[in-house]
Formats: structure tokens, sequence, C-alpha cells
């Protein structure tokens, strides 16, 4: 413990002694008590290496019925994959919830910040069936963080790969939110589909292994840009399936709304133009 907070309690115990011993206690009672309680919080404070901060969410029964309750959750920093932090789905873990789940930040060794990107396994094993999802979510200072909604999935690959990005105007630098964005797996040809968020943000399970190359084709309003990154390995379920991460920003020429009137404008003149010759 802190040798400030020992500190501290040593002087309530030399007050109370004092106002007993005195027939005083009954008068400071109300004050001892929430001296008492500042310092528990200090205590329960100092039993984290980073700030508290709640990532709540869900993950729904497999679709094999499979109850996802007692799966294991781990989850930790994008750029620090070594340093996590975990529960249970259900009853039994932190949310004290069905399906639900409640990770603290605190728990982290190190200090985390808002804007930050917290990936978040879940894992189970059923006799030699393995069922596993992934998600991410942006942390922020709000009072906890939501993530995404998860469902157990069978996993028959010995490969499994979070894709995730942001989605941008190539001239602007502004999110594109509803961009229709393909993701493709060169190594295995396994494709999957994902929409962008109002902040610009998408991401996706594919099966990829590790080292393989994705292509990521963002398409708003009929312009398409694309990307391609690799696959980095992010650790493995047991021994026999590898879990890996690509980070894919993509930018496109979104077609600006505010040109509209102005190329009407031209087209028109062009007709009446027509019209005189």
């Amino acid at each position: 413990m802190d040798t400030s907070v020992e500190k501290n309690i040593y002087n309530i115990k030399y007050i109370i002694y004092n106002d007993n011993k005195e027939g005083n206690y009954m008068k400071d009672k109300k004050l001892i008590i929430l001296t008492i309680l500042i310092l528990a919080t200090c205590i329960a404070n100092t039993a984290y290496a980073a700030p508290p901060h709640a990532i709540v969410g869900n993950c729904q029964d497999a679709a094999d019925s499979t109850p996802a309750d007692s799966s294991l959750v781990t989850a930790f920093i994008e750029t620090r994959p070594g340093e996590t932090i975990h529960d249970t789905v259900g009853v039994t873990g932190d949310s004290n919830l069905t399906n639900g789940y409640n990770v603290n930040l605190g728990g982290l060794s190190s200090a985390w910040a808002a804007g930050e990107i917290l990936i978040i396994e879940v894992e189970k094993t059923v006799d030699d069936d393995t069922y596993f999802d992934m998600t991410r979510v942006i942390i922020t200072n709000e009072g906890f963080d939501q993530a995404p909604e998860m469902q157990l999935r069978s996993i028959t690959s010995p490969h499994i790969a979070l894709i995730m990005g942001k989605i941008t105007d190539i001239d602007t630098g502004d999110e594109v939110e509803d961009a229709d964005i393909f993701i493709e797996c060169l190594a295995n040809t396994e494709f999957t589909s994902a929409t962008s968020d109002s902040q610009g943000n998408y991401y996706a399970v594919l099966e990829c292994p590790v080292d393989a190359t994705v292509r990521v084709t963002a398409t708003k309003n009929s312009e398409s840009g694309s990307e391609a990154g690799t696959v980095e390995s992010i650790g493995t379920i047991g021994t026999e399936i590898d879990i890996g991460l690509a980070h894919i920003d993509v930018s496109i020429p979104e077609f600006p709304i505010a040109a509209i009137p102005a190329l009407l404008s031209m087209f028109s003149f062009g007709l009446v133009r027509k019209r005189l010759f």
C-alpha cells in the first residue's frame, strides 16, 4: 500500500482513539466516516496503473446455439498487443449480464489516451470446436464506451484477421460516411464487405493469414479509391489459429454536392447556345 495512505489511516485511528478517550466520538463521527470513505476511494484508485474507464459490450450466441456466456474476453490497445485486460462473458463476469462483458482500462499496465483503438477478442472452446469473434472501439473521454456487438462464430480456418481503417475525402481529408467497402484477402481470395460509420471508420473480420496482402476498395457517389496493406500477427488461439490485424486507410474523390448548381448552370448555358446557333 502507498505510504501516504498508510499514514492517513494511522492518523484516523489516532483521532478515533482520542475522541473515544475524551467522550467526543459522536461529535466527530460523521467527519471520520467521510474521511474513511475518501481514503477508501484513494486506495481503490491506487490499484490501477492507468485511469479506470469502462468498455461495455455484448456477444451473441453462435449460430449453432453455442452460448457466448463463459467465453474469455481479451482486450488491448492496437499498438500494444502484449498488454492485455480480461473479462468473462455473462453473469460470472464483471457485467453480471447474460451475453454482456465489461473490461476496465484501469487494468492496463500503462496509461491510455482518448482516440486510441481498443481491440476486443472473444474466445470459447467447446470440445474440439473453437469459437471466436473480434471487434474494435475508439476510446473516448466519456463515462464509458460501448463496443460494437459481436457474435461467436465457429472457426474452421487456421487464420483470422481484423481489417479496419478510415475512409476520407482525398481533397479535403474529411471523413466519408456510408461508403461501400469491399475487402479482399489476396492470399486465398476470401472477401467481405463493410460500410463506413459517421466518423468514416470501418472494420470487418476476414479469414486471411498473417503476412498476406489485403486490398480495400471504398466507393461513394460512383467514385472509388483503393489501398492495400499487410496482415500482422497479434497472437494465437491455442496453438492452431493465428490472429492477425491490418489497418488500411483509404481516400476517395467524393463528388462535391456544392458543385452541382454550378454544373447545372453550365449545362443550361450550353443548351441556350445550341438554340442560338
